[in-house]
């Protein structure tokens, strides 16, 4: 069923911002899409996916989306880890992989380390093309705090989480979400570690087309890091969105997809947050539900999932500016699609 909307009026609203944003030399170009869990209902689609050449954004265009690989590949596999009772998000992390042997405080479970509260720090060794050693040192790292003391977002927690899943699964992350997330879900374009089609991928603000942008992620290569390395589009991104609007149609089931929606945040951390799933409230549009979620990328993706609304909204760009100023422009165009689809 269709959505009644003023779907001109917001075209010209969603140009003048995307257009802003390339003057400013925040991006070069951009895709974006939103929809609900039945359809995609706006598109919009603008500027140049690769300065270097000059090569034009399309529909098709393929994103580098940075950590927005967190919630598409790394918290799906997790959560579908937990349902098939490969592990318990609610355990040590160490029951399960005991090569972990930084110190930690207070037992950080899965679901701490999910939630960026488990008080690991920011900062990990990193190389280039030894991930063998780069894995073991990571492994070794104490942590910062007392769990669910702060809340402090970190790749390393996400890094941890991969060699986790990457041992209860027996394979690579590439396999396994090949097989459990792109194919059921018709994800054609959608990779993790290597690009589908290099001649349809964007330039990053510091990697060539195809290339990791991040360099944790590309210092673990060709092994799939759970904090970053996905490639996808914008059509794929809607048809993953679409199936958590649904709760987890054709790839988990609704009780487990519930998880991703759920604030479980301990009562001493301000910021609230899902499994794998940020939702602090500067970045949710006032429209959304409780149930809001979002997720951004530091190459300059947005994407917010709301079941209670039944919305889905991905800004995609290729960010070529100030991290943070592209970030609050993706919001801003991000709130005027919401304001729009949910009036």
């Amino acid at each position: 069923m269709g959505v009644a909307f003023d779907k001109e009026n917001l075209l010209l609203k969603v140009k003048d911002l995307c257009e802003k944003g390339q003057k400013n030399g925040l991006w070069a170009g951009n895709v974006i899409v939103a929809g609900n869990g039945e359809e995609e209902l706006f598109r919009y689609v603008d500027g140049i996916a690769d300065p270097a050449s000059g090569r034009r954004m399309t529909y098709d265009t393929i994103f580098d989306i940075a950590s927005v690989t967190k919630v598409l590949g790394t918290t799906t596999l997790l959560a579908i880890a937990h349902e098939k009772k490969l592990l318990d998000i609610d355990e040590p992390i160490t029951k399960y992989l005991p090569e972990f042997t930084g110190k930690t405080y207070g037992e950080p479970t899965i679901r701490d380390f999910s939630m960026h509260t488990a008080g690991m720090g920011i900062w990990y060794p990193h190389y280039s093309n030894k991930q063998l050693e780069m894995q073991n040192d990571i492994l070794k790292l104490d942590a910062e705090c007392e769990k669910n003391t702060v809340y402090k977002y970190s790749c390393l927690n996400f890094l941890l989480l991969s060699f986790l899943l990457r041992k209860v699964y027996g394979k690579d992350l590439a396999a396994v979400s090949d097989e459990l997330i792109f194919s059921k879900l018709a994800m054609k374009d959608s990779s993790w570690c290597d690009s589908k089609d290099v001649d349809r991928t964007i330039r990053t603000i510091n990697a060539a087309p195809g290339v990791i942008s991040d360099f944790g992620a590309l210092s673990m290569y060709p092994v799939a890091t759970g904090n970053a390395g996905i490639f996808s589009t914008a059509e794929d991104m809607g048809k993953f969105a679409r199936s958590l609007l649904l709760y987890g149609e054709k790839i988990m089931a609704k009780e487990t997809a519930k998880l991703l929606f759920t604030s479980c945040s301990h009562p001493s951390v301000a910021r609230r947050h899902a499994v794998g799933w940020d939702m602090g409230e500067e970045m949710l549009p006032k429209e959304f539900s409780c149930q809001g979620v979002f997720h951004s990328g530091w190459t300059g993706q947005t994407f917010w999932l709301d079941p209670g609304k039944d919305i889905y909204i991905a800004v995609l760009t290729n960010r070529m500016g100030d991290h943070t100023r592209s970030k609050y422009l993706r919001r801003e165009i991000g709130f005027t699609i919401a304001e729009s689809l949910l009036a």
